[in-house]
């Protein structure tokens, strides 16, 4: 499932996502609201500890598979 259509589905907004991710990044390590919204649009791609906070907080709804899309067409992740 798309980041963006679970955010839909849970009614998350970005800085939500990104608080919870946070909570979930060892210290000093942060997520930003601005970051989601790339990631959300396909832009940028998580890196790995965040990746793994979204599936995380997800679930395991959104995968790393479900960011191929914008990494294959050589997306930068953050």
């Amino acid at each position: 499932m798309k980041l963006a259509d679970w955010m839909r589905e849970e009614r998350m907004t970005a800085r939500a996502v990104a608080s919870a991710v946070t909570e979930r990044l060892p210290p000093g390590e942060s997520c930003s609201a601005s970051a989601v919204e790339k990631w959300r649009a396909g832009v940028r791609v998580p890196r790995r500890r965040k990746m793994q906070a979204i599936i995380t907080i997800s679930e395991g709804r959104v995968t790393a598979n479900d960011f191929t899309e914008a990494s294959a067409s050589g997306e930068r992740t953050s």
